[in-house]
């Protein structure tokens, strides 16, 4: 089981805004050698960094950076989990501020009032202070499941999921949308980005691989208000910051006119203000096995058992097939986070 090896672990919370930090002073950055407490064993044996809250709790010192909900909450999995593990497995490597967390637990009411039935831990990789995220077209996901309405539908699965053609990415503003990943774009003026995701597990042996016939398909979406970058459509290569292509919606508060960095703890956009969206979820699996061996994208390797490169999927075994929508929002812009987020 993966284990956290920094002493103790703190929730900030999502603390004050970008705006209203700006009107204070900033937390110092933390070193390296802090950071680098913070780590797990993943189940390759190998030693990766995991979650950690936006300010140190021993020394108070700022990281920059957030990674969402503290998965210690987690009613689906507790564990920290080891950032940048699923990629390794394809040696693919994957800039370590962009992984969040996003914990929903039974019970919890969505945004539109209803009650979650299933507990969530979705970990993605969706940073957006980089100009990859235009073209990559795949994106490591850690998956956690359990359902707490009797109808046995678990899963704890990790894999690079696929998050859109990027020749299908569009903009908020697209109407309707293209179906990939849909940006802030140039022209647009909603700087609202969302990725839809998905990722199976899938068995050599089953004649379909669509949606309702692979062993397991979980889906969902991750959302953000105030991304770091906005897109050129004409341009996948151009580096436009949020806050200087839109200005900074609290100005008023500065009233000196003066712009602000989009470097800086000051800025507006910085990608912490964040959504997620659950579903739909199919399970295809009963009678059969409840733990597989993959390669990172799903492809089971029969009679397979763990090695390099194998990723475990553990699935209930049971046919289930889940619609069950919904968002719910978390902020996590606690002040001292500062681009790339």
């Amino acid at each position: 089981m993966p284990r956290v090896t920094r002493a103790a672990w703190s929730t900030s919370g999502s603390g004050p805004t970008a705006a209203q930090g700006a009107l204070a002073d900033a937390p110092s950055l933390c070193p390296p050698s802090v950071h680098d407490q913070f780590v797990t064993v993943a189940p390759d044996g190998q030693t990766y960094p995991t979650w950690h809250p936006p300010i140190d709790p021993l020394t108070g010192c700022a990281f920059g950076h957030e990674h969402g909900d503290d998965p210690s909450t987690s009613a689906a999995n507790s564990d920290p989990p080891p950032f940048g593990y699923v990629a390794a497995q394809m040696g693919m490597p994957e800039a370590h501020p962009g992984y969040k967390v996003h914990v929903m637990n039974a019970g919890e009411l969505s945004d539109d009032g209803s009650v979650l039935p299933a507990s969530y831990r979705i970990v993605l990789h969706m940073g957006t202070s980089g100009i990859t995220r235009y073209t990559q077209d795949f994106h490591s996901l850690m998956y956690d499941y359990v359902a707490a309405d009797g109808t046995g539908r678990v899963a704890h699965v990790a894999g690079m999921a696929d998050t859109g053609d990027s020749s299908l990415n569009g903009s908020t503003c697209d109407l309707p949308r293209r179906g990939g990943r849909d940006f802030s774009t140039v022209g647009c003026d909603d700087a609202y980005e969302i990725w839809g995701f998905a990722f199976s597990v899938m068995h050599p042996d089953d004649p379909f691989q669509d949606p309702t016939h692979v062993r397991l398909y979980v889906s969902g979406s991750m959302a953000v208000f105030d991304p770091v970058l906005t897109r050129d459509p004409n341009d996948n290569g151009l580096v436009l910051y949020t806050q200087t292509y839109r200005g900074d919606p609290f100005d008023f508060l500065r009233g000196d006119g003066t712009q602000v960095d989009p470097l800086s703890a000051d800025a507006y956009y910085q990608g912490c203000q964040r959504e997620s969206y659950g579903g739909p979820n199919y399970w295809n699996n009963r009678g059969q096995p409840t733990v597989y061996y993959t390669d990172a994208f799903g492809n089971v390797q029969p009679g397979a058992g763990p090695g390099p490169g194998r990723i475990q999927q553990v699935i209930s075994s049971v046919y289930a097939g889940s619609n069950e929508l919904f968002k719910v929002r978390h902020d996590h812009c606690a002040y001292g986070e500062v681009p790339p987020n």
